[in-house]
């Protein structure tokens, strides 16, 4: 996510310079040879005009449906993350006894909690297409990562973990129905969160409205620089290309923001929001030593 003070522009710059580049030789072209076309044919600014704003309202359609996919990702993780501490707060308190209340936490619980850190950081790996295991030892037992490895979903796997360990406590008479009950409930807003969370990743955009996109503000910069033809070579060129510059990167902007689990400086913080529940769960289970954070950038949290 983009920090408030941050200043990404050779983040978005970078990822438009080839395009920029094009737009460049294609608008120096223009403006090189409109003289030689005047003579075939000729029109004013109407029609660059009418493309401009074709591509202004088209912009907004998708800046604005970017962001709302995007604000969704971000909803959806701050619920895993309510859900998380839910989580933490119930297996302390419910899942112990007064003389654990008021020590460390037992064996049992710790392994309820490490299991939910893991959770969150392999959601965020199986998001962003990333290796789903890795470092993930500290948290997770050599049996829990065996049946893991063996499960195409290891985040449903590990819910199915938690809910089996759960049934074992009921059964045993160290859980009553109704904090069952409740705790299944928590990992089944887990389950509809990582749900919701997989239904953003696989649902894309068009490809062909990218080029159809592209295709169009080409076609601006080419009409605007012919329209302007009466100027001199430079203004027409600089004026084209500043303009048509600043469609590309908004563009780009949209772009980014509707696919916010693609592990971008844009994405949604995952790994910033998972940290943050990692080191809220080990100070209430009194761990002293805190992991480091490794998510920052100069713009951006990830």
């Amino acid at each position: 996510m983009l920090l408030k003070n941050g200043k990404p522009y050779g983040f978005f710059f970078n990822a438009i310079k080839w395009k920029v580049l094009a737009v460049i030789v294609l608008t120096l072209a223009v403006g090189y040879l409109d003289d030689y076309l005047y003579t075939i044919f000729d029109f004013d600014l109407a029609i660059p005009a009418f493309f401009g704003t074709a591509i202004v309202l088209s912009l907004a359609f998708r800046t604005n449906k970017a962001y709302n996919r995007w604000w969704e990702a971000k909803m959806i993780w701050e619920s895993i993350i309510n859900d998380s501490r839910s989580w933490t707060r119930m297996v302390l308190k419910f899942l112990g006894n007064d003389q654990t209340l008021k020590e460390s936490p037992t064996e049992r619980q710790m392994h309820l909690i490490n299991r939910q850190v893991a959770w969150n950081y392999i959601l965020v790996n199986r998001l962003r297409e990333k290796e789903l295991l890795k470092d993930q030892e500290k948290f997770l037992t050599p049996s829990d990562i065996n049946f893991l490895k063996g499960v195409d979903n290891p985040t449903q796997g590990i819910l199915f973990l938690q809910s089996r360990d759960l049934m074992d406590e009921f059964r045993h008479g160290r859980l009553d129905v109704y904090l069952h009950v409740e705790m299944e409930e928590i990992l089944r807003r887990l389950e509809a969160s990582m749900g919701k969370a997989e239904r953003i990743k696989k649902t894309h955009f068009p490809v062909l409205y990218d080029y159809l996109f592209e295709i169009s503000i080409y076609l601006f910069c080419a009409f605007l620089t012919y329209a302007i033809r009466d100027s001199t070579t430079v203004f027409e060129a600089a004026f084209s290309i500043i303009i048509t510059t600043l469609f590309l990167m908004i563009n780009e902007i949209g772009r980014d923001m509707q696919d916010p689990f693609e592990d971008l400086p844009t994405d949604t913080p995952m790994l910033a929001l998972s940290h943050q529940f990692e080191r809220s769960a080990l100070q209430l289970t009194g761990v002293e030593e805190m992991p480091e954070a490794r998510h920052h950038g100069k713009y951006y949290i990830k």
